[in-house]
């Protein structure tokens, strides 16, 4: 690694050729995310051969890219006050070792890459509810084990100290906790459970974007069942086995169901959804469980940790299939967050090895074999 006040400089090798500049400077250990990577090239503050260009240049074989990392007075944080942001922060466990916080829609998992630019994030607001939290979760991020989409409500598990931190980020790289998210999307899929198995990448022209890879990507696996079935929209339970970027609202979109507020991912789609569309325009449906096996000492056999989300996401859901189909809902007239006027929904965890509930195979071998078994018999895949 580079020494602070000197530039990074790195050659542009065959993989990397046809590369966008912002996409192959996310790969390089010393920027922590596309977005900051991003920002240093609009700053000026990486150059290709000598020369300014920008974020989306394509690479060349050969090519010289410096980066200048060094510390900026501009770059200092203006000085803020988590508590002025308006937002709950609703606890569901806090023991001496990890705190499990239900996330709302709108606030994100931790500071955006740019200093000066203030976003109220779970980071800040969690140190200054509940104090110190682990510091090897790196600057600015302090205590966050996992992250959750900014428009996601659901759980986050915040770790008060270093081994706790590193014993749970150990289960999620291991894939033992066990993810649980429920969305409402467009349209009713085909069968009753299935996986996605569909590989995932940086889309080729927008970095803070992903797409199903066509070569290459990350393998991603995602396993759904449809809860409950309405005119135009499902209640849908997913379960990822990886943790790709965005990986449920992709894989979701890649099979024709997109979800309820997603401005981002969309299907493309008729006349009679677009308008669909319009009236339940929000944030995307999407609430988070996770489920941990092994919790660091003194959680040997789990700790339970619960919410509620189901009867509120099925009235949403049944919200959202009445505005679609055009039908007056009494309610508030302004969205509050949530899916047209419809809360932000509550999520739950827990973290209690031997759940009664039946999880999805693991094993890529018995996924396949038992996914058979978990479709609608009426329509096998053909």
């Amino acid at each position: 690694m580079e020494a602070a006040d000197s530039p990074l400089v790195l050659v542009v090798r065959s993989a990397d050729v046809g590369v966008r500049l912002d996409v192959f400077l996310a790969r390089v250990p010393e920027l922590p995310s596309r977005s900051r990577a991003k920002a240093l090239v609009q700053q000026g503050r990486v150059l290709v051969d000598g020369r300014r260009t920008k974020p989306g240049a394509v690479l060349e074989p050969g090519q010289v890219v410096s980066v200048d990392l060094a510390p900026r007075p501009e770059d200092a944080a203006p000085a803020v006050d988590p508590g002025s942001w308006g937002y709950d922060l609703p606890v569901l466990y806090n023991d001496p070792l990890f705190v499990a916080v239900n996330k709302p829609a709108g606030l994100a998992s931790h500071p955006p890459p740019n200093p000066r630019d203030v976003v109220p994030n779970v980071a800040a607001l969690a140190e200054h509810r509940f104090g110190p939290l682990a510091p090897a979760a790196g600057e600015d991020r302090h205590g966050i084990v996992h992250r959750l989409d900014r428009e996601t409500s659901g759980v986050m598990l915040l770790a008060r100290t270093d081994p706790a931190l590193l014993a749970l980020q150990a289960q999620f790289r291991a894939r033992t906790v066990r993810k649980e998210y429920r969305a409402v999307v467009f349209g009713v899929p085909r069968f009753d459970s299935d996986w996605i198995e569909r590989r995932i990448d940086v889309h080729p022209k927008q970095a803070d974007k992903m797409v199903i890879a066509q070569d290459g990507g990350k393998e991603a696996s995602t396993f759904y069942e449809v809860v409950e079935r309405f005119d135009g929209f499902a209640h849908v339970r997913c379960r990822p086995l990886t943790g790709r970027t965005h990986q449920i609202r992709v894989h979701l979109t890649s099979i024709g169901h997109s979800l309820v507020g997603d401005r981002v991912y969309r299907v493309a789609a008729s006349a009679a959804r677009t308008a669909a569309r319009e009236r339940t325009r929000s944030r995307p449906a999407l609430p988070a469980r996770a489920f941990a096996d092994g919790l660091p000492s003194p959680h040997r056999r789990g700790a339970d940790v619960r919410g509620s989300a189901a009867a509120r996401l099925r009235g949403a859901a049944r919200l959202a299939a009445q505005r679609a189909a055009g039908a007056r809902v009494s309610g508030p007239s302004r969205p509050r967050g949530g899916i047209g006027g419809v809360p932000s929904l509550p999520c739950s965890a827990w973290t209690t090895p031997g759940t009664t509930s039946k999880p999805p195979p693991t094993s890529t071998a018995t996924r396949r074999a038992r996914t058979r078994t978990w479709r609608c018999a009426s329509t096998p895949r053909t």
